[in-house]
């Protein structure tokens, strides 16, 4: 019910600029096959309207043309491409200048393409600006989602920041991987959270995705989780519902009074996956490591811990930075990574202190 194209144009192909989700505004372009030309249909952003059937000249493409040529506009570059069959049975690809309409030679497929469409770009976000998790939850859920071309795996990097909230005290700091499979269009990273008997104000943290692979991109990066107080008796954090999309740590060990406890029974951490994995762990003073546990593995869901003690020289090392100390006490760190089949991990500190 349109108005025809004027000026005799033909326009067997037509693609919108910025075609996506939330854009405002729009121009309509095509190729008018009897001039050779990039064509503009209506008015910039649709003013007129290119239901008027009104067509500007925008500039030769400098290709000649078949009737079947095709055109689309990259909605995450804005690059306008062209495909024309040619003899042979193959189809040639350009890129145009909106501009000015020159083509450039793009590349050669085999086979006559007859039309041609350009996927939006696969993006990774957090769901939501921001989420609440009673202090009582167990854990906060952030969801991470994926969403345009879904065809190739992608894999994005989180971690947890103090806001008014604090690691080891509110809730668990935590970092890790998510994994997106082919097709797979969001995961949920879950955060221990750490009940008190303390009447509070509500306290933030953070969590923040980066590095996204696979040819993704990111979006909304960080989340602020609100931790909303409960006033509990201290008792022992209760997990969240079994989720597959990521590892748990059920119990966290408890810090040793005394140095030569450490290097004689070691600390001990208890996890649990919802599927098989991998467990491994570390004792560090600083960044030093005084002991350490390799991989060890869960064949199928269920609980497992990790002791680590430390070695000789671990323990000279810990017994030195003691008698240095002008209060004979060092900070350690139990540091934790469990890793599902998926690749997912979740990495927790612990801290401890050390008495000499």
């Amino acid at each position: 019910t349109d108005t025809p194209l004027s000026g005799a144009a033909r326009g067997p192909a037509i693609a919108y600029d910025r075609s996506v989700v939330g854009a405002t505004a729009t121009t309509l372009y095509g190729i008018d096959t009897n001039s050779a030309n990039l064509i503009r249909i209506g008015g910039v952003d649709g003013v007129p309207s290119a239901d008027g059937g009104q067509v500007l000249q925008v500039g030769t493409t400098g290709v000649g043309l078949n009737a079947s040529v095709s055109m689309a506009i990259s909605p995450s570059t804005g690059i306008a491409y062209m495909s024309n069959p040619v003899s042979g049975g193959t189809t040639a690809i350009h890129t145009l200048n909106l501009t000015t309409g020159a083509g450039t030679a793009a590349g050669v497929v085999d086979g006559t393409l007859l039309d041609m469409v350009l996927l939006p770009p696969s993006t990774v976000q957090v769901a939501a600006a921001s989420t609440r998790a009673a202090e009582t939850a167990g854990a906060a859920s952030i969801t991470v989602s994926r969403t345009g071309d879904l065809r190739l795996p992608a894999s994005v990097q989180y971690s947890t920041a103090d806001g008014t909230a604090r690691g080891a005290s509110d809730f668990v700091a935590t970092s890790g991987s998510l994994e997106f499979p082919a097709g797979v269009t969001s995961r949920v990273v879950q955060v221990p959270l750490i009940p008190d008997a303390i009447a509070e104000t509500a306290e933030t943290f953070t969590l923040t995705v980066s590095g996204a692979t696979g040819g993704a991109s990111l979006g909304g990066t960080t989340t602020t989780v609100t931790i909303d107080d409960a006033v509990v008796p201290v008792v022992p954090v209760v997990p969240p519902a079994v989720d597959r999309t990521a590892p748990k740590v059920l119990v966290l060990a408890l810090a040793p009074r005394s140095a030569k406890v450490i290097g004689r029974a070691g600390v001990r951490a208890t996890f649990s996956c919802s599927e098989g994995c991998t467990a491994s762990a570390r004792l560090l003073l600083g960044r030093t490591a005084l002991g350490a546990v390799a991989r060890t593995r869960l064949t199928a869901a269920g609980i497992g811990a990790l002791r680590v003690t430390t070695t000789k020289l671990g323990q000279r090392r810990l017994t030195a930075a003691l008698a240095t100390a002008r209060t004979h006490r060092a900070r350690l760190t139990y540091e934790l990574t469990v890793a599902d089949a998926s690749g997912n991990r979740r990495t927790v500190r612990l801290p401890l202190v050390a008495i000499g």
